[in-house]
């Protein structure tokens, strides 16, 4: 099943559902793919018409602006911050969406996960342990 039919698929299936649509096969959400693949138009579509948790996780530990952040998508990301997505380094149970931005050298998205990811009660270490991850890989 190619990702088009299994997002197809997945939002017929879910239409009546005041949860994300779910692709079995890859056990993610419409809202993981769209933003993975930076459909912009796409996500605020599917932000605009569902109830849903925008920190909800996929069975990889991931969220959907994780995805986002990993593949660059500025615009994506900004969206999914001003809809509240969590970005705060010590609230991650996983690796943070600014670990992903990091990896793929998107300095504009580095900035908006850092400005959204510190506050009054990030530790210290936390960020110099992301801060020296950054220097270290560029």
């Amino acid at each position: 099943m190619t990702v088009l039919n299994c997002i197809v698929v997945s939002s017929i299936s879910n239409l009546n559902s005041n949860r994300p649509p779910f692709c079995p096969v890859k056990e993610v959400t419409l809202l993981h793919v769209t933003s993975e693949h930076g459909i912009l138009s796409a996500v605020e579509a599917l932000l605009a018409g569902t109830a849903f948790n925008v920190n909800s996780v996929n069975s990889k530990n991931r969220t959907a602006l994780s995805y986002a952040a990993a593949h660059g998508h500025e615009e994506v990301v900004e969206t999914w911050l001003k809809m509240g997505a969590e970005a705060n380094l010590d609230k991650m149970e996983s690796r943070p969406p600014l670990y992903y931005a990091l990896r793929v050298d998107k300095p504009r998205v580095v900035e908006l996960l850092l400005k959204n990811s510190i506050d009054s009660h990030t530790t210290k270490r936390s960020i110099r342990k992301w801060l020296w991850y950054a220097a270290r890989n560029g």
